[in-house]
C-alpha cells in the first residue's frame, strides 16, 4: 500500500492565513515534521476554509490526524470544529507537481520546506 503522508483539513476559519496555519502546526509539536502546507484561496480571503498538509512520515500524519480531529480555532465567523482526512493526493512531490499544472497556482498559499 502507498504511504499516507498528506492529509487534508476542513473547516478551517476563513481569516486563517497560511503563516498562521503553520504556527498552529509548530504549537502542536508539528515543527519540523511536514515539508509542505497548501491553503487554496481566492482573492480577498487567506483561504476556502481548507488546507493540504505533507508530512515527513505516516507516523506524523497520523498522529495529526488523531491531534487535529474537530479541533476548533474560534473566531468571531466560525466556531466549526475541523475535520482530517486522507488528501487525494499523496506525497510532497505528486503536490507539488499537481500544484504547478493547476491553472489557479497563483492564487494557492503554498509553504515548502526543503
Amino acid at each position: 500500500a502507498d504511504q499516507v503522508t498528506t492529509m487534508m483539513i476542513r473547516n478551517l476559519p476563513y481569516s486563517m492565513t497560511l503563516e498562521m496555519f503553520a504556527a498552529e502546526l509548530d504549537v502542536h509539536g508539528f515543527a519540523g515534521c511536514y515539508d509542505l502546507v497548501h491553503l487554496p484561496r481566492m482573492s480577498g480571503s487567506p483561504n476556502l476554509g481548507y488546507g493540504f498538509v505533507n508530512f515527513c512520515t505516516q507516523e506524523h500524519a497520523a498522529r495529526f490526524e488523531i491531534q487535529f480531529q474537530k479541533v476548533s480555532f474560534p473566531t468571531k465567523s466560525s466556531k466549526k470544529a475541523c475535520r482530517v482526512q486522507k488528501a487525494s493526493i499523496q506525497g510532497f512531490m505528486n503536490n507539488v507537481e499537481f500544484l504547478f499544472r493547476t491553472k489557479h497556482f497563483d492564487q494557492c498559499s503554498v509553504l515548502c520546506l526543503l
